[in-house]
């Protein structure tokens, strides 16, 4: 969808009475949007360019099974550009990674759950004016395949993830599979991958015993594996991960969080901030966290590491971003908390060309108390560490792209998929129904509409008796999770 929109001036001021983003303005710049409709929208991904940025994330009605990636457009004022819903031919279809390629299009990665119940992944390839200019499924990778995230390694883009107990990697050409891992009565999985030095490094967790621990993985070109690091839980932990990674020359700095029972037998939740020296194929601590601060991601900056938190500390705020600026010592210099007198969910961190720091993630209260995608932007890293209640640049939109699943051309199967028989029908008409919507079948509602558009006859299930319908042409019309179908056919009598 085209066009520009904005929040109406009773929607602005009810955010001015009721929203309050915390900052020192005087200190930094900081803009705050979100965007969303009536259903359960998230933001996942930010992936700002020169132009403006894409915010990557999903969308799903309230009472439906359809879940669908959502991508939105703003401008360099961040103002909403566009607004689309990327169509499926699954059940299921949600954004799990983005980046951009070399024209500046927002190439995402999606994970699929098909009618069978199998997984599947796809990279969908979007232009700044929102046309999709090329679908890649990849179907071949792995039986299963979940994919987390995507990178470019040797020369190519690749697709990282796992199935099974195994790990994967797969080259977008397909030309180049790499799997590694596999011990039975484990499952691993991915959170962030880098390249360095040639070297595929993957972090995340590794799954035993119905036990999470943090680990660490690198690979070599060829796909052997270089270390294998799963870094054991401390006393009283009951589990941990790694949350993200990146690196700068030959630093490269690891987000952990982890989780334990306190002193009253609450379970508490925490994070730390690791080195990963490759040579040696170890894992240092620099220092940990408080209390309620949940990893999310980190980025290197011109300032050093940012770092991406859910934070719970601050009353006022509920759940919010907390983004904490460490210098490249790894010594810490600066934080702040970020949101409104709602909830906040952030998700991942972008450093933007000009230096700005971009953090996606979702809010839930600002558009009728259900979930709505967001993103945060902040000109620099600093200072960070005095806020309070501000006035920062805020605006919702409420986008009537999500008002109407009727607005989406095929948000499961095309209308070709649809059928009916036998037509002309005499007594009984049989609906064909898509793969996609078998187990929906019994309950698809429809209705049989005469040549002036009157309803004649209405019902469920794929089975319709037009036995007491005269001669003529009529429209079997109906819907299922989303989609909708409207067939001609013809009645004849004896």
């Amino acid at each position: 969808m085209n066009g520009h929109f904005e929040p109406s001036n009773l929607v602005k001021l009810w955010l001015l009475a009721c929203c309050v983003l915390v900052g020192n303005l005087a200190w930094s710049q900081v803009e705050f949007r979100a965007i969303g409709g009536p259903g359960i929208d998230r933001g996942e991904v930010v992936l700002p360019h020169a132009g403006g940025a894409y915010l990557l994330g999903n969308t799903q009605p309230q009472d439906g099974d359809v879940l669908r990636p959502y991508v939105v457009h703003y401008d360099n004022n961040l103002a909403v550009d566009w607004s689309l819903v990327l169509p499926s031919s699954d059940a299921l279809e949600w954004v799990v990674d983005a980046r951009l390629n070399t024209l500046n299009e927002a190439r995402i990665l999606t994970q699929r759950l098909r009618s069978d119940g199998s997984y599947g992944a796809a990279i969908h390839t979007v232009n700044f004016d929102g046309e999709t200019t090329s679908i890649r499924l990849l179907d071949d990778v792995a039986t299963n395949f979940i994919p987390a995230k995507l990178c470019e390694w040797q020369g190519q883009v690749w697709a990282v993830g796992h199935s099974g107990n195994r790990l994967v990697a797969a080259d977008m050409s397909m030309n180049t599979v790499l799997e590694w891992g596999g011990t039975p009565g484990q499952e691993h999985f991915i959170a962030d991958v880098l390249v360095h030095n040639n070297m595929l490094i993957a972090v995340g967790s590794q799954l035993e015993d119905g036990i999470a621990s943090a680990a660490v993985w690198g690979v070599y070109p060829l796909g052997q594996l270089a270390f294998d690091i799963v870094t054991p839980n401390e006393d009283g932990w009951t589990e941990s991960r790694m949350d993200g990674i990146d690196v700068r020359n030959n630093s490269i700095r690891i987000l952990r969080t982890f989780q334990f029972i306190d002193d009253s037998g609450n379970a508490v939740v925490s994070h730390d901030f690791l080195a990963l020296n490759i040579n040696s194929g170890e894992v240092g601590e620099f220092w940990a966290g408080d209390a309620g601060e949940e990893g999310r991601d980190l980025i290197w900056t011109q300032q050093g590491v940012a770092k991406l938190l859910k934070s719970s500390n601050v009353e006022s705020l509920d759940d919010s971003f907390l983004i904490a600026h460490i210098s490249p010592s790894s010594s810490y210099v600066s934080q702040g908390h970020f949101g409104t007198s709602f909830e906040e969910d952030p998700s991942r961190l972008s450093l933007g060309p000009d230096g700005a720091v971009w953090a996606a993630g979702s809010t839930r209260g600002v558009l009728d108390g259900s979930w709505s995608a967001c993103l945060l932007r902040l000109d620099s890293l600093g200072p960070l560490g005095t806020w309070a209640n501000g006035n920062p640049g805020f605006g919702v939109v409420n986008d009537p792209t999500l008002l109407s699943w009727n607005a989406i051309d095929e948000p499961v199967a095309a209308q070709h998929a649809w059928g009916c028989h036998p037509n002309p029908a005499l007594d009984e008409v049989h609906l064909i129904v898509p793969d996609a919507f078998k187990h929906h079948a019994p309950a698809i509602a429809w209705v049989i509409r005469d040549v002036g558009g009157r309803v004649a006859k209405s019902g469920e299930g794929i089975v319709m008796d037009v036995s007491s319908l005269r001669f003529g042409s009529y429209t079997l019309e109906g819907q299922a999770q989303g989609q909708h179908f409207s067939l001609p056919f013809m009645k004849v009598t004896r």
